[in-house]
Parts: structure tokens; C-alpha cells; sequence
């Protein structure tokens, strides 16, 4: 509680909206059950690249939903109970491997502080992380009496995340170790059925992964392994120096690069656990065997040398080599250094105490996006996809030009990174410069991946452009609500192309089914407000701008507009001798807008000749 204090007063952010707010297994508009015949993504259209199957993991979500009716907090303080249990069970772990009470309690306490869970805790996705972890340092705890419920409990933790193959992986080693070959025989059993399972629920799809989500789909031969060490070392070197892990290292971090201190870190790494295992493997060391076993077929998989992931590196994904580190480093320093105890003990809380701050600092970050993606941008400023999410930030804050700065920089070094070259063109375009932005817009859309966002963005250009045939705009503004038919602003912007070519039957068609589509979408009624005025159609425009007001009710401006529009339209009907209509507009107008004289005046004006 104390390392993780404020994490119950953040909100979602990151993956959040896409995993829980608008995921339908999860906010209750599918059934509870549906959750083990379903993606993790709850089926939907535009995550077919990232298949998952994580039927526990979903209904822990769905109960954390329950408690409090969507609201972040319950999913927060769910992970914080997750992360407490983990503690608990891996010092019971220790205990059971032989471990002293203190040096497992130390354990226990480096879990529960190390910022190398962090991410896995303050991110809400990361409860998959957590929970299958959890599970599965239960089912290696249990199997030591009980072989078959461990292993069944292991079984159950593949169904929380898929990471945690290496508890049942460890199992098997253990078996080996020990030449008991039915055991060995029963977990490749197990995973074999899991996979076999998981496949089915996919449809045998397990997802294509995009560079712009993990580049070293790209590497091949040596660049490939010279990544994958280096992905190895950054692993490694969260749990040897605790620090705040940033959230996105995707496109724009060159892990090929042989000049990295985090490849040599990797590659000495990797032969230092190897050596280890062996000598483990010939003493027939148990626990270590364990240990080992997890934090290698972690950093393994990690590495993409095996199988590609969706993302190179993840915080999230770092808690097995965590707790497999901090296993091996107790059992080593309690056998090794046993004399030394005070010493060693010191060290530990000094490690602590300067890995505390980096937990707090991952607090903080995970408030919202805009704290979270500062820090990316701070902490790992070669990443394009950190820094291009800061700049959306930025764009959604008004800081246009910061903004623009980032995105810069950023394409300074991936020239094609499609996420910068798209919000490049929204910024200029939210400064004015939308001459500017209009070749960049172009660019967005040859180097998108999937059709999609730079579609729109470049139909909303081509809505308003003078030297563009208006037909033109039609075209590239049909093409976007092809690409992306859930958003209402292609909609709007198709709409406002047929009015500037003088086709204004069928914009109204346009406008009057985007309005239907879209109750709710500011920028649809906003500009559908806008298309009425100019028609002179200022009585059809005030329902709208009423309903604008209901939308967003924060927004001052709204509620200014429809006190200017019920006034105008009170003294046109008041010059027709249609008094009562227009004191009941002036009124209306009134009650919005208390108190300016101006205001006042005018509906005393309109409404004098009315009788009481």
C-alpha cells in the first residue's frame, strides 16, 4: 500500500479504454461466459492483430467492473490486492524452498516495492500479468506436495495470460531434473491442450503483427539476435537498477544497434544464467532449477527470437523475470554469503530505498495519458511511438506547436512512422496552416498500414480546400468512411464536400443520417449547425445547437451560441407580430444566459408587448 499510495485516485489511460471501458466482456454488454469463447478483445472488428485468449483475466476485470459500476478506482485497488497476494505467495515460496524468515520476507517485501512490477500493477492491463503470475507461483508452491494440483493450478494460469507458461515450464523442468518423466510427460500434456484450446477459441488466427507495432518483425539473421539480446539486457537491467520503466518502446528505438550497452548486458546476462542453470541442473538444486527456469523461458520469449510479440518490450510483461531474479539472487546470496547476513540484508534496503522513488514516479506517470506519455517522452525520447503519443496529448491540450515540435523530431529519425506523419498534419492543420498540412495528409495515407485515421484526416482537408474539385473531396471523404464507419467525423466532412459542389440534396441526406448515426458527436452537430445557418434555416438550426449544449454542457461556447441564435430568431419572429413565440425564445435565451445587460434589455424589448 505505501509503494503503490494514490494509485486508487488514477484513471484509465494507455490500453485501459480499449481493454475495459469499450470492451464488451468486460462492461457487461456480453455474457459472463462469453468470456471463455471469445479474444480477450471481446471479438470486435480492428484487433484481429492482436488475438488473445485470457478468459480469467477478463472475468477479474468484469468483477472490478461490477464493484463500482465502471469506475477506475475498483479496477486500481484490484490490482493492488493482486500485487499484495503475489508478495505473500512468493515469500510462502521462499519459505517452503528453505529460505530463513527474514531473507523470505525481504523477498516478499522486493515484490511488493521493486519497480520492476510497477507498470503490471499501475497499468489496469497489466492485471492479466499479475493474476497469472499468481497463480501460477501457487501451482509451483502446491506442487511441492501435491505434484497433479500444482500442475493443475499452474493449468489455470495460462488461462489468466499466456506469459505464464514458464510456472508450468518450470514444472516440467523440475520433473526432469529429477527424471520423473510422467510428470514431464503430464505438463507438455497440459500446455499441449491449453494451446490446442486456445487456437480453437482463435480460429486458428493467431493475428499478423504490423512494424509499427513490434519492428523486428522487419530483422532478420544477425540484426535479429543482436535485438533480442538487447531486449534481453533491458529486462535484466529494470530489476538490477530499479527505475521507471517507460511504457512504449515500439518504433523508432533501434535494438539492433551492436554499440548498446543494453546487447552486451543481454548477451553476459544470458551466459551468466546458463552457467548457472548448469551448475544448479548437476547439483540438483531444486529451487534454482525453478527459478532459473522461469527468468530464461521469460527473457527467451521476450527476446522475439522464438515467436514474435505484439510489442518488443513491455513493463507488464517483465513480473516472471522479476520474481525469477529475485528467487535466484536469495537462494544464491543466502547460501553463499550466509555468514555475511547483516551485510547483505543492508544492501538489500539500500537497493530498496533507491528503487523506491522509480515506484512513486510510476504512480504518478499512470494518473492519466497526458502524465504517462510526458514521461515516456522524457524517459525514452527515441521512441516514435512514446513521443508521437505525447504530441497527441499535446494536440488535445492546444499545444499545437510543442506538438509539432515532438512529431519533428521524431520523423527526423523514422521518416515513415505513420502515427507522426498523421498527427503532423493535424497539428499544422489546428494552427491554420492547413496548406501546410495538406501534402503531410497526403503522405499520412501512403504509409498507413491499415486504412484508417489518415483517411479521415485528409478528407477533412479536402472538405474546405478551394483548389480541390469538389467531386475529388466526395471521393477521398467516401473512401474514409469506408475505412473507418464508426466515426462521425468522415460523415460530417462528406457532407460539407456535397454542399461546396452545390449537391445540397444529398448532403442533406448525409447530414440527416450522420445525425441519426451520431446524436452525440460535438463536431457532427457542430458543423450540421453551421450548414443550416448558411442555408438561412436558423429555426432548424436551434434544435441542434440545443442538443450540443445537452452533449457537452461544459463547454461554454456552446451556450453562448444558442443564446445568440435564440435572440436572432425571437426578433425575427417578433418583426412577423409573433409575439408570444418570440417572448418564449427571449425567455429561454434569458434563463441560459442571467444577467448581462445587453441580454436583459433585449428581452425586455421583445417581450413588452406581451400582456402578463
Amino acid at each position: 500500500v505505501l509503494s503503490y499510495w494514490g494509485i486508487w485516485n488514477a484513471g484509465f489511460c494507455f490500453d485501459d479504454p480499449m481493454a475495459i471501458v469499450n470492451n464488451p466482456l468486460v462492461n457487461g454488454e456480453a455474457g459472463w461466459l462469453d468470456a471463455f469463447t471469445s479474444t480477450f478483445w471481446g471479438d470486435r472488428p480492428g484487433f484481429e492483430h492482436l488475438q488473445s485468449w485470457r478468459p480469467l483475466t477478463v472475468l477479474d476485470l468484469r468483477i472490478d467492473h461490477v464493484a463500482s459500476g465502471g469506475a477506475p478506482w475498483s479496477f486500481h485497488v484490484g490490482n493492488l490486492v493482486l500485487v499484495a497476494m503475489l508478495a505473500t505467495a512468493t515469500m510462502l515460496l521462499a519459505s517452503a524452498a528453505g529460505l530463513g524468515g527474514t531473507t523470505a520476507l525481504v523477498v516478499g517485501v522486493i515484490v511488493a516495492a521493486h519497480p520492476v512490477f510497477s507498470e503490471a500493477v499501475v497499468s489496469n492491463v497489466g492485471k492479466g500479468d499479475l493474476l497469472g503470475a499468481l497463480i501460477g507461483v501457487l501451482g509451483l508452491l502446491l506442487a511441492g506436495r501435491w505434484f497433479a494440483v500444482g500442475l493443475a493450478v499452474c493449468a489455470c494460469a495460462l488461462l489468466a495470460k499466456e506469459s505464464a507458461v514458464v510456472f508450468a515450464l518450470a514444472l516440467g523442468a523440475l520433473a526432469l531434473s529429477e527424471r520423473r518423466w510422467g510428470r514431464a510427460v503430464a505438463v507438455g500434456l497440459i500446455i499441449s491442450l491449453w494451446y490446442g484450446v486456445r487456437v480453437l477459441v482463435l480460429d486458428g488466427d493467431a493475428g499478423s503483427i504490423s512494424p509499427i507495432d513490434n519492428p523486428l518483425v522487419e530483422l532478420e539473421g544477425g540484426p535479429r539476435v543482436v535485438a533480442g539480446l538487447a531486449i534481453m539486457g533491458r529486462y535484466l537491467s529494470w530489476w538490477l537498477a530499479p527505475q521507471p520503466i517507460a511504457p512504449d518502446y515500439a518504433m523508432g528505438v533501434n535494438l539492433a544497434d551492436s554499440s548498446h550497452a543494453a546487447v552486451w548486458l543481454g548477451a553476459g546476462g544470458l551466459l551468466v544464467l546458463a552457467a548457472l542453470y548448469v551448475q544448479a541442473w548437476r547439483r540438483g538444486d531444486r529451487p534454482l532449477i525453478g527459478a532459473l527456469t522461469v527468468v530464461g523461458a521469460s527473457l527467451v520469449l521476450l527476446s522475439n527470437l522464438v515467436m514474435t510479440l505484439p510489442t518488443p518490450l513491455a513493463g507488464r510483461l517483465a513480473v516472471p523475470v522479476g520474481l525469477g531474479l529475485t528467487f535466484a539472487a536469495a537462494l544464491g546470496a543466502s547460501r553463499l554469503v550466509a555468514r555475511r547476513r547483516p551485510i547483505l540484508l543492508g544492501m538489500t534496503l539500500v537497493w530498496l530505498i533507491a528503487g523506491a522513488p522509480a515506484t512513486s514516479a510510476m504512480v504518478a506517470a499512470w494518473q492519466s495519458d497526458a502524465s504517462l506519455f510526458a514521461m515516456s517522452a522524457e524517459r525514452l525520447p527515441d521512441s516514435a511511438r512514446g513521443r508521437t503519443n505525447h504530441a497527441k496529448q499535446l494536440i488535445g491540450a492546444g499545444a499545437f506547436a510543442e506538438a509539432e515540435s515532438h512529431l519533428r523530431a521524431v520523423l527526423a529519425r523514422t521518416p515513415d512512422y505513420p502515427l507522426a506523419v498523421q498527427n503532423l498534419s493535424v497539428a499544422l492543420a489546428r494552427q491554420g496552416r492547413r496548406e501546410d498540412a495538406w501534402p503531410i495528409a497526403i503522405r499520412a495515407v501512403e504509409v498507413e498500414p491499415r486504412p484508417g485515421r489518415a483517411r479521415a484526416n485528409l478528407c477533412d482537408l479536402a472538405a474546405d480546400r478551394e483548389t480541390l474539385e469538389a467531386d475529388e473531396a466526395v471521393k477521398l471523404c467516401r473512401e474514409a468512411i469506408e475505412a473507418l464507419p464508426e466515426a462521425p467525423e468522415p460523415t460530417a466532412n462528406l457532407a460539407r464536400a456535397l454542399s461546396r459542389g452545390m449537391r445540397f440534396e444529398e448532403a442533406e441526406a448525409v447530414w440527416t443520417h450522420g445525425v441519426d448515426r451520431f446524436p452525440t458527436s460535438v463536431f457532427l452537430l457542430g458543423h450540421r449547425v453551421s450548414f443550416l445557418l448558411n442555408r438561412g434555416r436558423l429555426a432548424a438550426g436551434i434544435p441542434i445547437q440545443r442538443r450540443l449544449v445537452e452533449v457537452a454542457p461544459s463547454d461554454p461556447q456552446h451556450r453562448r451560441n444558442l443564446v445568440a441564435l435564440l435572440l436572432q430568431h425571437a426578433s425575427q419572429l417578433a418583426r412577423r407580430d409573433r409575439a408570444t413565440e418570440a417572448c418564449g425564445l427571449a425567455r429561454e435565451a434569458g434563463d441560459l444566459a442571467p444577467g448581462p445587460p445587453p441580454v436583459e434589455a433585449l428581452i425586455r424589448r421583445i417581450c413588452e408587448p406581451v400582456s402578463p
